[in-house]
């Protein structure tokens, strides 16, 4: 992936990552806090407050090999305190001696905003050409 402070290559906007470092309890150990704040979850599983973690969370860290990423693609979420569309990228790591996951967060809301209005126009000159043909 690119840095943040470079922009998608194919739209021009700017790339938003956070980077969550979970125990294998799903508790916080480390984030740098870019897109949302992870104070108020420091106490709770991630699992708690992320549906879309705890739907696979479990399975994740039985079945993932070690530093191999798991990437999932347009999450759409509506936390109060990350409301978006995200890719989320899960791999399995070693710090020192503990299996840790790093968890990035990935804020492509504005590049997703951008094909759906792209998909809306390209339907609707479909429909209207449709139209004209019959």
């Amino acid at each position: 992936m690119q840095n943040e402070n470079k922009s998608n290559l194919t739209t021009n906007v700017p790339l938003k990552k956070q980077r969550i470092i979970l125990t294998t309890d799903a508790f916080i150990e480390k984030s740098c806090d870019t897109l949302f704040s992870t104070q108020k979850f420091l106490n709770k599983s991630a699992t708690f407050w992320s549906p879309f973690l705890e739907s696979i969370f479990h399975e994740f860290l039985a079945n993932q090999p070690i530093y191999k990423s798991s990437i999932f693609r347009g999450v759409t979420t509506s936390h109060q305190f990350l409301t978006g569309v995200y890719d989320f990228c899960f791999t399995k790591i070693k710090r020192g001696n503990e299996i840790c996951i790093e968890w990035l967060i990935y804020d492509f809301t504005e590049f997703y905003q951008i094909q759906i209005n792209y998909q809306q126009l390209f339907q609707i000159q479909e429909i209207e050409k449709h139209n004209l043909l019959v």
